[in-house]
Formats: C-alpha cells, structure tokens, sequence
C-alpha cells in the first residue's frame, strides 16, 4: 500500500463465488497502515454482518436484498465507527444530495 490510500474497500461476501472473506488479515493490515476499513455488505443482514462490532471503520448495507427482495426495494445504509466520518458524510449528501 502507498501512503496515498486513505480506506481499504472489503466485500463481506465476494459478489462472484459467494466466498465469505477472512476479515481478520484486512483488519490487521488496516491497522497497520492506518487506513479507513469500509465494509460492503449486500447479502447479510445487518443482524448476521456486524462489520462495526468485528473492527471496520464504515459499513455500507444494501436494503435491497433482505427488504422485500431484489428489485423490488431500493436503499441502503452506511453506518459509521468514528462520529466525525458520519459528519463529513453527512455534509457531503448535503452538497450533492442522497444518492441510490
């Protein structure tokens, strides 16, 4: 990694073959690099993916796949670790409004 990267970007369950991803060696290397550790999470719940509680930094849920099934809801959520991130979001949708 350059000192350029500010986050790394982990798919909880790869899209392709569906392989749960072992977040343990991206935490470390997060920690170790001092980088932003952002979770993507389309196929668990909320419940069954707890990416703040297991050490990333954001987690973005799709709602789209548990909430009345695909295509038929669109949404997400981003829930963050760090109460300034969740501002600087905040601030952002603000300028260039709530996106789907």
């Amino acid at each position: 990694m350059t000192r350029q990267r500010v986050a790394l970007f982990i798919e909880r369950i790869s899209n392709g073959e569906m392989m749960e991803v072992e977040l343990e060696a991206y935490y470390g290397l997060g920690e170790e690099e001092k980088v932003l550790m952002i979770m993507e999470n389309r196929f668990l719940t909320p419940y069954l993916c707890r990416g703040l509680e297991d050490g990333g930094d954001m987690v973005v849920d799709s709602g789209r796949k548990y909430m009345g099934g695909d295509k038929e809801v669109v949404g997400g959520v981003v829930r963050v670790k760090d109460e300034r991130v969740g501002r600087g979001l905040e601030e952002l949708e603000k300028m260039i409004g709530g996106r789907v």
